[in-house]
């Protein structure tokens, strides 16, 4: 039997989630790919890649997915933020040989303000991130700035409902019913959301099987922005 953590265990591991560090934060990345793959091609396939796109995406975590998204689409510019040094370094690490072969970039931010001027991307993309968005609404007006008119956003996040029932969901998190964000959405820029909601099996810390549900959203500019 596994032992149940305690609260301080339960603590750390949000931050961990939050931002990963030091060696746990090696074996938190992988997991979490791990756990996210299946949202994260999801979004991928949602954003309807095109030959020669720019692509962002926001949290990339160590960024085992980077050579199936790349395969998605000829000649496509990646491009990947994180606040989490480790990550950044992770993803590099992992990713050496596509990083020298193709326009792969890897950048830190501070998780506030994203480093773009003008409208730049084709296509953006979120898995698992919003929890964390210190000004929702600022953070979702600065993506719509940077995205090419007609371009895509695409943001994947677990259900409330779902997140409610984990035991290390504190006060990093923020929770998302699909009502909720699409009250956000309507507050914003963007010209239009659609979502999704899926269910998929995942594994808890205790290596059991649960029923994850989780929604993908996929927000748009207009061509006339």
């Amino acid at each position: 039997m596994t032992k149940p953590l305690s609260a301080s265990d339960l603590k750390a591991l949000e931050a961990q989630l939050y931002c990963p560090s030091g060696v746990l934060g090696v074996d938190i990345g992988k997991r979490l790919h791990q756990n996210n793959i299946g949202m994260t091609m999801g979004s991928v396939d949602a954003m309807q890649l095109s030959k020669g796109d720019c692509v962002l995406e926001i949290g990339h975590g160590n960024c085992g997915h980077l050579y199936a998204l790349l395969s998605k689409a000829e000649h496509l510019n990646y491009q990947g933020l994180e606040i989490s040094e480790l990550m950044k370094t992770e993803a590099e690490r992992i990713n050496q040989e596509l990083c020298a072969n193709y326009p792969v970039k890897f950048q830190l931010y501070d998780g506030l303000t994203l480093p773009y001027n003008g409208a730049i991307f084709h296509k953006i993309v979120s898995v698992n991130t919003i929890y964390f968005w210190q000004e929702p609404l600022g953070f979702l007006n600065q993506m719509y700035d940077i995205l090419q008119p007609n371009g895509i956003c695409v943001i994947a996040f677990a259900l409330k409902d779902f997140m409610e029932t984990l035991p290390f969901v504190g006060n990093y998190f923020r929770l998302y019913a699909t009502a909720d964000f699409k009250v956000l959405v309507g507050q914003s820029k963007f010209d239009s959301v659609s979502i999704t909601t899926h269910e998929e099996a995942v594994m808890n810390k205790a290596n059991e099987p649960v029923k994850r549900t989780y929604a993908i959203a996929v927000l748009k500019k207009s061509m006339s922005q």
